[in-house]
Protein backbone atom coordinates (compact mmCIF):
# COMPACT_ATOMS: atom_id res chain seq x y z
CA UNK A 1 0.00 0.00 0.00
CA UNK A 2 1.24 3.44 -0.90
CA UNK A 3 1.50 5.72 2.20
CA UNK A 4 -0.55 8.84 2.20
CA UNK A 5 0.45 12.18 3.70
CA UNK A 6 -1.84 15.09 3.98
CA UNK A 7 -0.73 18.44 2.66
CA UNK A 8 -0.81 19.88 6.19
CA UNK A 9 1.54 17.28 7.64
CA UNK A 10 3.95 17.59 4.71
CA UNK A 11 4.00 21.35 5.02
CA UNK A 12 4.74 21.17 8.76
CA UNK A 13 7.59 18.74 8.28
CA UNK A 14 9.17 20.93 5.61
CA UNK A 15 9.00 24.01 7.86
CA UNK A 16 10.63 22.10 10.70
CA UNK A 17 13.67 21.43 8.49
CA UNK A 18 13.86 24.95 7.04
CA UNK A 19 13.34 26.94 10.23
CA UNK A 20 16.06 25.34 12.39
CA UNK A 21 16.98 27.36 15.48
CA UNK A 22 20.05 29.68 15.03
CA UNK A 23 23.47 28.42 16.19
CA UNK A 24 24.89 29.88 19.40
CA UNK A 25 28.01 31.88 18.36
CA UNK A 26 28.30 34.09 21.42
CA UNK A 27 30.52 31.65 23.33
CA UNK A 28 33.47 31.81 20.87
CA UNK A 29 33.07 35.59 20.70
CA UNK A 30 33.29 35.90 24.48
CA UNK A 31 36.33 33.61 24.51
CA UNK A 32 38.11 35.77 21.92
CA UNK A 33 37.29 38.95 23.84
CA UNK A 34 38.61 37.40 27.06
CA UNK A 35 41.84 36.36 25.37
CA UNK A 36 42.32 39.85 23.93
CA UNK A 37 41.81 41.38 27.37
CA UNK A 38 44.35 38.99 28.90
CA UNK A 39 46.83 39.69 26.09
CA UNK A 40 46.38 43.43 26.62
CA UNK A 41 46.99 43.11 30.35
CA UNK A 42 50.10 41.03 29.80
CA UNK A 43 51.38 43.53 27.23
CA UNK A 44 50.83 46.39 29.65
CA UNK A 45 52.51 44.56 32.50
CA UNK A 46 55.50 43.57 30.37
CA UNK A 47 56.00 46.93 28.66
CA UNK A 48 54.77 49.91 30.63
CA UNK A 49 53.90 48.96 34.20
CA UNK A 50 56.21 49.66 37.15
CA UNK A 51 56.64 45.90 37.55
CA UNK A 52 58.63 45.72 34.31
CA UNK A 53 61.04 48.60 34.98
CA UNK A 54 64.67 48.06 35.92
CA UNK A 55 65.10 48.92 39.62
CA UNK A 56 68.85 48.36 40.05
CA UNK A 57 71.74 48.41 37.60
CA UNK A 58 75.48 48.57 38.06
CA UNK A 59 78.84 48.57 36.26
CA UNK A 60 81.73 46.20 36.91
CA UNK A 61 85.20 46.35 35.36
CA UNK A 62 88.80 45.32 35.99
CA UNK A 63 90.66 46.56 39.06
CA UNK A 64 93.05 49.02 37.39
CA UNK A 65 90.72 50.13 34.64
CA UNK A 66 91.09 53.66 33.29
CA UNK A 67 87.56 53.75 31.91
CA UNK A 68 85.66 57.01 32.63
CA UNK A 69 82.96 55.27 34.70
CA UNK A 70 81.12 58.47 35.69
CA UNK A 71 80.66 59.51 32.07
CA UNK A 72 79.65 55.99 31.08
CA UNK A 73 77.10 55.85 33.92
CA UNK A 74 75.59 59.16 32.83
CA UNK A 75 75.29 57.91 29.24
CA UNK A 76 73.56 54.72 30.40
CA UNK A 77 71.14 56.73 32.56
CA UNK A 78 70.25 58.87 29.56
CA UNK A 79 69.77 55.84 27.34
CA UNK A 80 67.36 54.26 29.86
CA UNK A 81 65.05 57.28 29.61
CA UNK A 82 64.48 56.67 25.90
CA UNK A 83 62.53 54.04 23.98
CA UNK A 84 63.35 51.57 21.24
CA UNK A 85 61.12 50.04 18.57
CA UNK A 86 59.09 53.28 18.93
CA UNK A 87 57.11 52.24 22.02
CA UNK A 88 59.23 49.96 24.26
CA UNK A 89 60.97 51.76 27.17
CA UNK A 90 64.70 51.10 27.35
CA UNK A 91 64.46 50.46 31.08
CA UNK A 92 62.15 47.50 30.52
CA UNK A 93 63.71 44.43 32.19
CA UNK A 94 62.00 41.99 29.79
CA UNK A 95 63.04 43.76 26.58
CA UNK A 96 66.23 45.40 27.89
CA UNK A 97 68.18 46.64 24.82
CA UNK A 98 71.41 44.76 25.43
CA UNK A 99 72.66 44.90 21.83
CA UNK A 100 71.79 48.58 21.49
CA UNK A 101 73.56 49.49 24.74
CA UNK A 102 76.61 47.36 23.95
CA UNK A 103 77.07 48.87 20.49
CA UNK A 104 76.58 52.43 21.75
CA UNK A 105 79.14 52.05 24.55
CA UNK A 106 81.76 50.48 22.30
CA UNK A 107 81.25 53.21 19.71
CA UNK A 108 81.43 56.02 22.25
CA UNK A 109 84.39 54.56 24.17
CA UNK A 110 86.93 52.78 21.93
CA UNK A 111 88.86 51.74 25.05
CA UNK A 112 86.07 49.25 25.83
CA UNK A 113 86.85 45.86 24.31
CA UNK A 114 83.84 43.83 25.46
CA UNK A 115 80.45 44.63 27.01
CA UNK A 116 78.65 41.82 28.84
CA UNK A 117 75.12 42.50 30.12
CA UNK A 118 73.34 40.17 32.53
CA UNK A 119 69.70 40.47 33.66
CA UNK A 120 67.89 39.19 36.74
CA UNK A 121 64.19 39.19 35.90
CA UNK A 122 63.03 38.44 39.45
CA UNK A 123 65.08 41.20 41.04
CA UNK A 124 64.65 43.46 37.98
CA UNK A 125 68.38 44.20 38.06
CA UNK A 126 70.99 44.59 35.33
CA UNK A 127 74.77 44.15 35.60
CA UNK A 128 76.97 45.69 32.91
CA UNK A 129 80.52 44.30 32.82
CA UNK A 130 83.07 46.33 30.87
CA UNK A 131 86.35 44.74 29.77
CA UNK A 132 88.86 47.44 28.77
CA UNK A 133 91.49 47.07 26.07
CA UNK A 134 95.08 46.39 27.11
CA UNK A 135 97.80 48.50 25.54
CA UNK A 136 100.86 46.80 24.04
CA UNK A 137 102.43 49.77 22.27
CA UNK A 138 102.54 53.54 22.09
CA UNK A 139 102.21 54.87 18.54
CA UNK A 140 103.29 58.48 18.07
CA UNK A 141 102.76 60.64 15.00
CA UNK A 142 103.71 64.17 14.06
CA UNK A 143 103.19 66.62 15.61
CA UNK A 144 103.75 64.91 18.99
CA UNK A 145 100.44 63.02 19.25
CA UNK A 146 100.58 59.54 20.79
CA UNK A 147 98.00 56.77 21.02
CA UNK A 148 97.65 53.48 22.86
CA UNK A 149 97.44 50.39 20.62
CA UNK A 150 96.15 46.97 21.74
CA UNK A 151 96.88 43.47 20.43
CA UNK A 152 94.16 43.90 17.77
CA UNK A 153 96.00 47.03 16.54
CA UNK A 154 93.06 49.19 17.63
CA UNK A 155 93.78 52.88 18.27
CA UNK A 156 91.76 53.26 21.45
CA UNK A 157 93.02 56.18 23.54
CA UNK A 158 95.29 59.20 23.25
CA UNK A 159 98.27 59.15 25.57
CA UNK A 160 101.21 61.34 26.61
CA UNK A 161 104.62 60.24 25.35
CA UNK A 162 105.89 59.75 28.90
CA UNK A 163 103.59 56.74 29.35
CA UNK A 164 105.50 54.70 26.82
CA UNK A 165 108.45 53.89 29.08
CA UNK A 166 107.33 50.29 29.70
CA UNK A 167 105.65 49.87 26.32
CA UNK A 168 106.98 49.41 22.82
CA UNK A 169 107.40 52.99 21.60
CA UNK A 170 106.95 53.65 17.88
CA UNK A 171 107.34 57.00 16.11
CA UNK A 172 105.63 57.16 12.72
CA UNK A 173 106.78 59.83 10.26
CA UNK A 174 105.16 58.27 7.18
CA UNK A 175 102.12 60.61 7.36
CA UNK A 176 99.76 57.64 7.64
CA UNK A 177 96.44 58.81 9.13
CA UNK A 178 95.56 57.61 12.64
CA UNK A 179 92.00 57.75 14.02
CA UNK A 180 90.59 56.85 17.43
CA UNK A 181 88.36 53.79 17.34
CA UNK A 182 89.90 52.54 14.08
CA UNK A 183 92.52 49.83 13.45
CA UNK A 184 96.03 51.03 12.80
CA UNK A 185 96.90 50.77 9.11
CA UNK A 186 100.46 49.63 9.85
CA UNK A 187 99.43 47.52 12.82
CA UNK A 188 101.37 44.43 11.73
CA UNK A 189 104.57 46.44 12.09
CA UNK A 190 104.00 46.41 15.86
CA UNK A 191 104.04 42.61 15.88
CA UNK A 192 107.31 42.62 13.94
CA UNK A 193 108.90 45.26 16.17
CA UNK A 194 107.99 43.37 19.35
CA UNK A 195 109.33 40.11 17.87
CA UNK A 196 112.64 41.79 16.92
CA UNK A 197 112.94 43.42 20.34
CA UNK A 198 112.56 40.05 22.04
CA UNK A 199 115.26 38.51 19.83
CA UNK A 200 117.62 41.42 20.43
CA UNK A 201 117.07 41.28 24.19
CA UNK A 202 118.20 37.67 24.07
CA UNK A 203 121.59 38.72 22.63
CA UNK A 204 122.04 41.69 24.95
CA UNK A 205 120.83 44.55 22.70
CA UNK A 206 118.28 46.95 24.19
CA UNK A 207 115.91 48.83 21.87
CA UNK A 208 114.80 52.24 23.11
CA UNK A 209 112.62 53.38 20.22
CA UNK A 210 111.29 52.30 16.84
CA UNK A 211 110.91 54.57 13.82
CA UNK A 212 108.57 54.02 10.88
CA UNK A 213 109.24 56.21 7.85
CA UNK A 214 108.89 54.01 4.77
CA UNK A 215 106.97 50.80 5.59
CA UNK A 216 107.73 47.91 5.61
CA UNK A 217 111.21 49.15 6.59
CA UNK A 218 111.77 50.09 10.24
CA UNK A 219 114.59 51.65 12.22
CA UNK A 220 115.36 50.54 15.78
CA UNK A 221 117.35 52.80 18.08
CA UNK A 222 119.54 51.01 20.62
CA UNK A 223 120.67 52.04 24.08
CA UNK A 224 124.27 51.95 22.77
CA UNK A 225 123.45 54.81 20.38
CA UNK A 226 123.54 53.10 16.99
CA UNK A 227 120.55 52.22 14.79
CA UNK A 228 119.41 48.97 13.19
CA UNK A 229 117.59 48.85 9.84
CA UNK A 230 115.15 45.96 9.25
CA UNK A 231 112.80 44.93 6.46
CA UNK A 232 109.69 43.47 8.15
CA UNK A 233 108.64 41.62 4.98
CA UNK A 234 111.82 39.55 4.98
CA UNK A 235 112.82 36.86 7.47
CA UNK A 236 113.34 38.53 10.84
CA UNK A 237 115.22 35.50 12.15
CA UNK A 238 117.74 35.66 9.31
CA UNK A 239 118.28 39.37 9.82
CA UNK A 240 118.91 38.91 13.56
CA UNK A 241 121.28 35.99 12.87
CA UNK A 242 123.20 38.15 10.39
CA UNK A 243 123.44 40.83 13.07
CA UNK A 244 124.88 38.34 15.57
CA UNK A 245 127.51 37.22 13.04
CA UNK A 246 128.72 40.69 12.21
CA UNK A 247 128.84 41.69 15.87
CA UNK A 248 130.93 38.62 16.65
CA UNK A 249 133.31 38.77 13.68
CA UNK A 250 133.67 42.33 12.38
CA UNK A 251 132.38 44.61 15.13
CA UNK A 252 134.04 43.02 18.13
CA UNK A 253 134.83 45.12 20.03
CA UNK A 254 132.06 47.56 19.22
CA UNK A 255 133.37 50.78 17.60
CA UNK A 256 132.48 53.86 19.61
CA UNK A 257 131.61 55.73 16.40
CA UNK A 258 129.15 53.14 14.99
CA UNK A 259 126.08 54.92 13.54
CA UNK A 260 124.00 52.15 11.97
CA UNK A 261 123.83 48.54 10.76
CA UNK A 262 121.67 47.87 7.71
CA UNK A 263 120.26 44.32 7.65
CA UNK A 264 117.60 44.73 4.95
CA UNK A 265 119.47 42.98 2.12
CA UNK A 266 119.90 39.25 2.59
CA UNK A 267 123.53 38.09 2.94
CA UNK A 268 124.74 41.67 2.64
CA UNK A 269 125.27 43.81 5.71
CA UNK A 270 126.19 47.47 5.59
CA UNK A 271 127.32 49.52 8.54
CA UNK A 272 128.87 52.85 9.21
Amino acid sequence: MTPYYSNHAHRYRSQRHIQAPPKRIWKPILLIVALLIIAGELTYLSLWSAWSAVTVWGITTTENSRLPLERISAEIELLLTHTHATIIPNNNIVFFPRTLLSNQLRQSYPEIHTVTIQRNLLQRSVTIDLLPRTEIALWCVEPAACYFIDNEFMVFRQAPQTEGVLLTHVTDTSNTPVALGKPLLHGKLITAIIAIKDRLDAIGITVTDALVHDPPDITLKTSAGYELYFDTEESLENQVNNLKLILEKELNPMPATLHYIDLRIDNRIYYK
